[in-house]
């Protein structure tokens, strides 16, 4: 696709989008194609090649990111989502009548999931803004495909990957050119020529990785005084970089940022490749990496807690909508302090902050510890927190949460033997100082919950245990629409 620009976000799909917001407006228009076969995805190209409306897509590992450019007014997520689908549909036709034989369904092959951004958004703003537009059509994307094609299932990536907290490499990579380890050298010069954006190529024995080669370094070597006569007619696995980054798709775009930075300056900028059960899935480039994080942390940044630097509420409900939307089983630790405020009214708000940062500190770092694959910890406000974990792990958390906040809390007496403590309403009470109390709601996943239902549900939970003595713990999980105790 020559006239539209690709890449997840970068400096210039922003800017392409801030000077479309002069005349109208823009519309990202999610695809989630799932397992599709080659013809989906050549369609899905091919109507966006003939879109003029589209100018940026991004091939992701299940689906397609588009952005469109719209007129101002008159224009609603659904009454895109709706003219897209049904162009989409008769590409699709198209391609069958024609002899294409594309072996999908039509009605179920695609779920398209919109978002529209704001014209007025200010230029410093949109990178933050865009970020937030691509969650949510994504989001829509997904969950349109579970509603259209009952006998697919979200992938697994998705499940874990979408954007925000825990975002991995997996969501950032594109496809990867490969060629078998038996090819020439000659085969991957000659693809390099007739292809100058592509920074490098995987060399794969039965679809597994054995190393790559990048175009620099394959002209170094071709360019000496007999490089081409050496190596022409050689095998592409004599010259090829055995020793690259290749990373599961599945780790976190952090850690892969940190790995790729550490190599030696020979290799700073070689391709990441990323791997499923050891079979090449795609690969990324510094780049993207680079940006990739940066724009996350400027979000992250923005919607973070002042005081502890965890995600605030905007972050907190984004984490949540998205574990819902998904319907895989998850766990939520509502995290609370008893007696803050006669700590507070004793020791000093500066200690209390302290106090809270402790807190924070100990929930990441037990959340972090549980051997979990991913967590999220969020901190609502004043002395209350949120944690979420898959099911198997929220209870040895809730129980070395327990334990350690009694032991580390004493040290904030600055030696004072504390054995009463004052309720809000001035009520003197025997208690050896300020407690935990954590509400553990188990979630089943795609049960009918909502949003609001767990804010409820953890109402009422941390009811009980603050009417308890001590730091407590009190468990329930969400079953077939309905709390219910455990």
């Amino acid at each position: 696709m020559s006239k539209a620009g690709t890449g997840l976000l970068n400096e210039a799909l922003v800017s392409a989008v801030v000077n479309r917001w002069r005349d109208g407006g823009v519309a990202v228009v999610y695809l989630e194609t799932g397992n599709a076969d080659r013809m989906l995805t050549e369609a899905v190209e091919e109507w966006a090649a003939k879109e003029s409306a589209v100018f940026w897509q991004h091939r992701m590992e299940t689906g397609y990111l588009n952005w469109l450019g719209i007129p101002s007014e008159g224009w609603t997520a659904e009454g895109i989502r709706g003219q897209v689908t049904e162009q989409l549909r008769r590409t699709i036709s198209f391609g069958r009548a024609s002899g294409q034989n594309r072996a999908v369904n039509v009605a179920t092959a695609f779920s398209a999931g919109v978002a529209l951004t704001r014209p007025s958004t200010p230029p410093e703003k949109a990178e933050a803004h865009l970020i937030r537009r691509i969650r949510e059509a994504m989001l829509r994307g997904i969950r349109g495909l579970g509603k259209e094609n009952k006998e697919s299932s979200v992938p697994d990536i998705r499940a874990r990957a979408i954007a925000g907290n825990g975002y991995i490499i997996g969501l950032l990579a594109n496809a990867v050119p490969q060629f078998e380890h038996h090819a020439k050298v000659s085969e991957v010069a000659s693809f390099f020529d007739h292809n100058p954006n592509a920074q490098g190529v995987v060399i794969v024995k039965e679809r597994k990785p054995l190393g790559v080669i990048m175009r620099d370094r394959l002209y170094q070597q071709l360019a000496g005084q007999f490089g081409h006569a050496l190596y022409a007619s050689r095998p592409v696995e004599l010259v090829m970089d055995r020793d690259p980054l290749i990373v599961d798709e599945q780790t976190p775009l952090e850690r892969v940022s940190q790995l790729a930075m550490s190599r030696d300056d020979s290799r700073l900028y070689d391709i990441v490749v990323t791997v499923n059960e050891g079979v090449v899935r795609g690969a990324a480039t510094i780049r993207d990496i680079l940006e990739c994080m940066t724009a996350l942390r400027t979000e992250e940044a923005r919607r973070a807690n002042p005081l502890t630097g965890l995600p605030g509420n905007s972050g907190i409900e984004a984490e949540l909508s998205r574990l819902i939307a998904i319907g895989d089983p998850f766990a939520v630790v509502y995290a609370d302090l008893d007696y803050f405020k006669w700590f507070n009214d004793c020791f000093g708000f500066a200690r209390g902050d302290e106090l809270i940062r402790y807190l924070a500190d100990l929930l990441v770092g037990e959340f972090d510890a549980s051997g979990s694959r991913r967590f999220f910890v969020g901190h609502i406000g004043g002395d209350d927190f949120i944690g979420v974990v898959e099911p198997e792990f929220a209870e040895s958390i809730c129980e070395r949460l327990i334990r350690s906040f009694d032991l580390g809390v004493r040290r904030f007496y600055g030696g004072t033997e504390v054995t009463a403590v004052e309720n809000r309403q001035g009520q003197r009470i025997e208690q050896d100082g300020v407690s935990l109390s954590l509400s553990l709601l188990y979630c089943e996943g795609n049960d009918g919950m909502k949003l609001e239902d767990i804010s409820v549900c953890a109402a009422r939970l941390k009811k009980r245990a603050k009417s308890m003595k001590g730091s407590v713990y009190v468990a329930s999980e969400w079953k077939n629409s309905q709390p219910r105790e455990k």
